[in-house]
């Protein structure tokens, strides 16, 4: 079987988006950090943007035939959601539909930094999407 998570961070952050988070006089930068996660197993897989498909593909084969892993869990995050998807069933069909797709979704808080362009101002400010 493959698992894979996914999270939205579109509708948690959605005043980030819009840019109704304060900055200060109007001036200053967003600061994305990246999402925390747990420590990786082997079997966990992170899509990435500039991850090859047909490479992770290879890797659930590799991991689920030659390492007789029985579940293999394939991440994705926001716009990596359907890529995750897509790359789940290419696995499924590389396998001959001998494995099963038990598709989850989870929340996770995303962290944003407002970095003021004068950083004398002194004052720090942390939206926490939640």
């Amino acid at each position: 079987q493959i698992l894979w998570n996914s999270s939205n961070d579109v509708s948690l952050c959605s005043n980030v988006i819009n840019n109704d988070v304060p900055t200060i006089n109007g001036r200053g930068s967003i600061h994305k950090r990246k999402p925390q996660r747990p420590a990786s197993v082997p079997t966990d897989i992170y899509v990435a943007s500039n991850s090859k498909s047909s490479a992770i593909v290879n890797r659930v084969k590799r991991l689920m035939l030659k390492e007789n892993h029985n579940t293999v869990t394939i991440h994705g995050l926001g716009a990596m959601v359907t890529r995750a998807i897509s790359i789940a069933l290419r696995a499924q069909e590389t396998l001959n539909n001998q494995i099963e797709l038990k598709p989850t979704t989870e929340t996770i808080v995303l962290t944003d930094d407002i970095i003021p362009d004068d950083m004398v101002c002194g004052i720090d400010y942390v939206c926490v999407c939640d």
